[in-house]
């Protein structure tokens, strides 16, 4: 019996979304003293990390990816992990714009089901969420920023993303939106 496929993403809005977050995750190699944006060092450096895209509609994922370099295979299967239980909590928190509003701060918590991080955002039909930078709050703002880069600053996107950055007070997005620009 043939399986049937649901896109539940226009192929090349996926096309558009990996372009993207590659050099978004490239800059953030270039923000400019991280230590002071978010008043210490990552605890890992950044190398690379995941992405997930999920339509909250239809409640499937759109797009699972490793991007950039990764030291292992596991690492790579930790970070989707992290962003898969990120988008799961998105899409069950149907009031709330971020994971950040939910996230348990106890180490290790992404490597746990149900332990989850910062990382997620709901903007438009979509949650995104990634994970590998080495700081939530950092996660959250490549977050943000790749739809805005990949599909523009439309007003609801913007209202979205000025409304996670009031409940989240992330130090990230405005250097990355600036270093983007």
């Amino acid at each position: 019996m043939p399986r049937t496929i649901q896109l539940v993403m226009d192929p090349a809005d996926v096309c558009r979304v990996i372009r993207t977050a590659t050099k978004v995750f490239a800059l953030v190699g270039q923000l400019p003293n991280i230590e002071a944006l978010n008043g210490r060092l990552p605890a890992k450096l950044f190398s690379g990390g995941a992405l997930c895209v999920s339509d909250r509609e239809v409640g499937m994922t759109a797009l699972q990816i490793n991007l950039g370099e990764l030291n292992s295979d596991k690492l790579g299967l930790n970070y989707r992990q992290a962003c898969d239980n990120a988008v799961v909590l998105g899409e069950r928190l149907s009031g709330d714009v971020s994971s950040w509003q939910h996230r348990d701060p106890t180490p290790g918590a992404h490597e746990r089901k149900g332990g989850y991080t910062g990382g997620a955002v709901r903007i438009g039909p979509h949650v995104y969420s990634v994970c590998g930078t080495g700081d939530e709050k950092l996660d959250e703002a490549v977050a943000m920023v790749i739809p805005f880069f990949a599909f523009g600053a439309g007003s609801k996107t913007m209202e979205r993303i000025y409304e996670i950055q009031h409940a989240s007070d992330n130090p990230f997005l405005r250097p990355l939106l600036d270093l983007g620009r």
